[in-house]
């Protein structure tokens, strides 16, 4: 973007996009969790958790913040903490049931698979490369996880919305769709 203050440009965009929701990737946690030397994609991950918290009132209220899921659990805290300060939350690189489960427990509004992995993770599993044609089997593994997901929301009345990310195909925008997914996020090339 060429700009020096990131967070400044973002809440500009934001601002401009209002109400539409938009959102903020989280980098930095407070440093009371309890992983302080815990790192997300080479971001030192502290204060930005805490300065969210308490300049709540600058940030326009269409922002989702997106809190990572991280082997560490200290991301259902963080998740928690927001929810309770009434901001929106994008729990994202959801890979697993399991994990949706736990984000919509700790109130997250919105759960992101990241479907493109999944099957790039699929792919690998089977000595494929991620530009191989997409098999039946990884396709049918994609389409549980996601069935598997949206069924766990519902069934146990989480306001928790699917949201289908790392869409590489119309095929993946199709599954989303006949799923009952309730947002994807997909790059214009596939639109």
């Amino acid at each position: 973007a060429k700009v020096s203050d990131y967070r400044e440009h973002y809440f500009f965009i934001a601002k401009a996009l209002n109400p539409y929701p938009v959102s903020y990737q989280l980098t930095k946690l407070p440093p009371d969790y309890p992983l302080c030397e815990a790192r997300l994609e080479g971001h030192n991950v502290y204060e930005e958790g805490n300065r969210i918290l308490v300049e709540r009132h600058k940030i326009p209220n269409n922002v989702v913040i997106k809190v990572p899921v991280m082997s560490e659990n200290y991301w259902c805290g963080v998740i928690r903490d927001l929810r309770r300060a009434n901001i929106p939350v994008n729990t994202t690189l959801v890979f697993s049931c399991e994990q949706a489960l736990m984000a919509a427990e700790a109130g997250a509004n919105y759960v992101s698979v990241f479907v493109g992995r999944v099957e790039d993770f699929e792919k690998t599993k089977l000595g494929l490369k991620r530009e191989d044609p997409t098999s039946v089997n990884v396709t049918k593994t994609v389409r549980k996880l996601l069935a598997d997901i949206q069924k766990i929301l519902h069934k146990n009345n989480y306001e928790t919305k699917l949201l289908v990310a790392s869409i590489r195909t119309k095929e993946h925008i199709l599954m989303a769709a006949e799923l009952g997914a309730s947002i994807v996020t997909a790059p214009f090339k596939v639109l």
